[in-house]
């Protein structure tokens, strides 16, 4: 079977990124929509910072707040919201010329863009926050993940092993035809047992924790391999271990779009090729099947199967990048970018 592969051609790579090459479909959406609504914001900052310096009301902060949650909403960038500030001071310089402005001018100035940043401090406090609950829920499932992993080789291997000596009891009683059915049966255990111990080693390999990523996604493609045969080219440039958080979650990541290339694919051969540049860990991972329409890849859907939310999220919990470039008929290809520290 096919192991390595060429080396697989490089691309950009954005922090979230959907692209269907025949239509050119991206996400965000349409960015003129996008600049009406910040010219909106633009504008009402403007007449909000006006009425806070000339006529000093305090519900004008709470409508200030309110404008920089929406600022937040449509990302507009902490250079942007300098420049627009800028840009509404001057406005109100050059329109008030017979005024004299003083310090207090400019201290009021400032106060009214503390409270439009404080909806990003917030923000950004929500967001690290959440990701330390979302980091500690993964470490929890994949405990989870090894209890189980544990039950189902030793647990269920003692089980199935009584059985087996209960079976050789039961052959000292019966006739020829009894132990030939009986012998039927205890190859049905054995296939049992090493479908057990398959998934137990998929669900927590051993060698992801003795040999580290590139170990465990040999295993993993072997593995695929023998019960698919599905051709898998692993390409490994990674010469050391990672830190715990990034090899787990590039192995799930890595288990999901095998699991996809052989459920939703339909693909003949899959290509992984895992790198660090420049203090950054990539993982690309690209088939041969059918594709998919990329603008609806983290469209959650009822329906939907292909896993790429799950993907989403755990790259994003680790300030991680995902791009995903597919089209109908022309296969899939995925990029994974995670900081190399975690």
């Amino acid at each position: 079977m096919p192991r390595r592969s060429e080396e697989m051609p490089q691309g950009s790579m954005t922090p979230i990124r959907l692209v269907e090459r025949r239509n050119k479909v991206q996400i965000p959406p349409d960015g003129v929509q996008r600049g009406r609504r910040l010219h909106s914001i633009r504008r009402r900052y403007a007449q909000l910072l006006r009425r806070y310096l000339f006529e000093n009301l305090e519900e004008v902060l709470l409508e200030i707040y309110e404008l920089g949650r929406e600022a937040v909403v449509d990302e507009l960038g902490l250079l942007s919201i300098a420049e627009m500030h800028h840009e509404a001071m001057g406005e109100i310089f050059s329109g008030n010329r017979d005024i004299q402005f003083s310090d207090n001018h400019y201290r009021m100035a400032g106060v009214v863009l503390s409270e439009l940043l404080s909806a990003y401090e917030m923000t950004s406090r929500g967001y690290r926050e959440a990701s330390t609950a979302m980091r500690h829920l993964n470490e929890m499932l994949e405990d989870e993940i090894r209890r189980i992993a544990h039950a189902i080789h030793d647990g269920a291997g003692q089980y199935l092993a009584c059985v087996h000596i209960s079976l050789y009891a039961i052959a000292k009683h019966v006739d020829d035809e009894g132990k030939k059915e009986l012998r039927k049966a205890h190859e049905l255990l054995d296939e049992l047992e090493r479908d057990l111990r398959r998934i137990s080693h998929e669900l927590r390999p051993r060698v992801l924790e003795n040999s580290g990523l590139s170990g465990a996604v040999e295993f993993l493609a072997d593995s695929v391999i023998k019960r698919t045969g599905l051709a898998i080219h692993v390409e490994d440039r990674i010469q050391r271990r990672l830190p715990s958080t990034i090899e787990t979650a590039l192995y799930r990541c890595i288990q999901e779009l095998l699991n996809n290339a052989v459920k939703h694919a339909h693909a003949s051969n899959v290509w992984i090729l895992l790198e660090e540049r420049r203090h950054l860990i990539h993982c690309e991972v690209r088939d041969d099947g059918v594709g998919f329409d990329a603008s609806a890849a983290l469209v959650h859907e009822k329906g939907s199967q292909l896993g790429f939310l799950g993907i989403k999220e755990r790259v994003a919990v680790l300030g991680g990048g995902l791009e995903i470039e597919s089209s109908r008929g022309r296969g899939v290809r995925v990029v994974i970018t995670l900081p190399a520290q975690g």
